[in-house]
């Protein structure tokens, strides 16, 4: 359910090589990660960066005020939380993940790559 070394107390744990904040200037606006938050793999399809956690966010508690950031602020709750993570997982599961298809649409035929896919 977390990233393998980077769990609490795991021998990564606090690294930079865990704690997955660098992201495009977009993402740093949209979805600000919390200083005392981490975001490593957590669930079964392993989100990490806050843009992921927030994209998941937005779909699964839409209707909340500042729903973007539910799961910015609490990711650990993506792997506590046996109803989140595989909500997580399906939704992972079944959204592409710019430049990439989903894989849903990888595994089911639905994506043809084309020949720059290829290259």
């Amino acid at each position: 359910m977390e990233e393998n070394g980077c769990q609490a107390g795991g021998p990564g744990h606090g690294t930079s090589s865990c704690d997955y904040k660098a992201q495009d200037k977009w993402a740093q606006d949209v979805y600000p990660p919390n200083a005392d938050k981490e975001y490593y793999g957590r669930g079964p399809f392993q989100l990490s960066y806050p843009y992921n956690y927030g994209r998941f966010s937005n779909v699964f508690v839409e209707n909340d005020y500042n729903s973007h950031m539910k799961y910015v602020d609490n990711p650990d709750t993506v792997a506590s939380d046996g109803y989140i993570a595989w909500a997580a997982a399906v939704w992972f599961y079944m959204t592409p993940q710019s430049p990439k298809p989903s894989i849903h649409d990888i595994l089911t035929g639905y994506f043809v790559p084309n020949d720059v896919d290829e290259a």
